[in-house]
């Protein structure tokens, strides 16, 4: 069996004065007592939490802005000692303890709430039998989630498939859960290389999440619930992300995150002529892909291949493929006019083509877009 790295914080304290919006905590039991978490008022039903440190940071690169506090606060927060404050707001009362946390829609587990696994992080909180527990990410998934593992993504895989997206399933990936007496979703909003996958586990009495920073929401039925999570979708992503994101999960910009290995060749594949012209494949009768071969016709220069081997591409149904081609933001064929060069990949996902268009960032109209 596999070492267990896995520890639970306890004994917190406030380690700054009190605010009229947001607390701060510190565990003191950890090592050099590191080990923190915050409580804030995003909006009058909305509430964000981290749970951070220096040696477990969060991620770098958000995929949205971080929401303006705008609530409407109904007296100051009242602390009970130093193990209990409530924030009231003109249409929630949120009670934060860090002894006993009593919550009727949502309570974290006693003895193993937020747990620092190795380099990682997770979160437990109670799994309620009888409520309908409902993923929506890129994909359609079960209608009742309950009981199962399940990982719920947002991002632009669905393009492979021209379908169309909501804001808030290609933003934030979701899940909530519908009691008898009111509904709660948590949702994230950081993300390393997706826009943050949710990677939920059910068992008997309790529910393992890996979140990085993640909201909760509450509303008294589903009827308010699309509205509240839709004021949240349209928030300002960061354009140069979130285009990257919708193109590849890997790809490198300026201000963006590392480069994979695999996307280092990836759309440098081109049709060459079999030297076997009597054997045909099944997905290209015509000749063969030469994975690692460089490509002569398309990029003559060799000194540029350290530059075209970490440039995206953009599918031609991806949403910006035809702002990006009228600026001149993709490379471009001699033979085309000064048309953008396209070429097509097989998804091995779906098993299906798509025809797409390689971002050249030695331009200005790819670097400003």
């Amino acid at each position: 069996m596999a070492g267990q790295h896995g520890r639970t914080p306890c004994g917190y304290v406030l380690v700054e004065k009190p605010h009229i919006s947001a607390l701060r905590l510190q565990s003191t039991a950890e090592r050099n007592s590191e080990q923190f978490t915050s409580f804030e008022c995003a909006r009058d039903n909305i509430f964000h939490t981290t749970f951070s440190s220096p040696t477990h940071p969060v991620p770098s690169h958000p995929s949205a802005e971080e929401p303006t506090p705008m609530y409407a606060t109904k007296a100051a927060p009242e602390y009970t000692g130093n193990t209990a404050v409530t924030f009231k707001t003109a249409t929630t009362k949120a009670c934060v303890e860090w002894q006993h946390t009593p919550t009727p829609i949502h309570r974290d587990i006693p003895d193993r709430s937020y747990v620092v696994d190795g380099p990682g992080k997770s979160h437990y909180f109670s799994y309620h039998p009888e409520a309908l527990h409902v993923g929506l990410g890129d994909k359609a998934s079960s209608l009742d989630l309950s009981g199962r593992r399940f990982v719920v993504v947002a991002g632009h895989a669905a393009a492979h498939d021209g379908r169309r997206l909501t804001c808030s399933a290609s933003t934030f990936p979701w899940s909530y859960l519908s009691p008898l007496e009111a509904v709660s979703a948590p949702f994230q909003r950081h993300t390393a290389e997706r826009r943050g996958p949710l990677d939920v586990r059910c068992t008997l009495d309790r529910v393992a999440a890996a979140p990085c920073i993640k909201h909760m929401a509450a509303w008294k039925n589903t009827s308010s619930l699309g509205k509240t999570l839709t004021r949240l979708s349209i928030l300002g992503l960061h354009r140069r992300r979130r285009q990257c994101q919708s193109i590849a999960p890997s790809a490198r910009v300026e201000t963006g995150p590392g480069v994979h290995q695999p996307m280092r060749t990836r759309g440098y594949t081109h049709l060459g002529v079999s030297p076997w012209p009597w054997i045909h494949s099944a997905r290209n009768p015509h000749g063969h892909i030469e994975t690692f071969a460089w490509n002569k016709n398309r990029l003559p220069q060799i000194q540029r291949a350290p530059t075209g081997s970490t440039t995206p591409f953009v599918l031609l149904n991806n949403c910006a493929h035809r702002c990006l081609a009228e600026t001149g933001a993709f490379f471009a064929e001699e033979t085309s006019l000064g048309h953008s060069a396209t070429f097509r990949r097989w998804d091995n996902l779906t098993g299906r083509s798509s025809e797409a268009s390689l971002l050249d960032f030695t331009s200005a109209a790819a670097t400003r877009s």
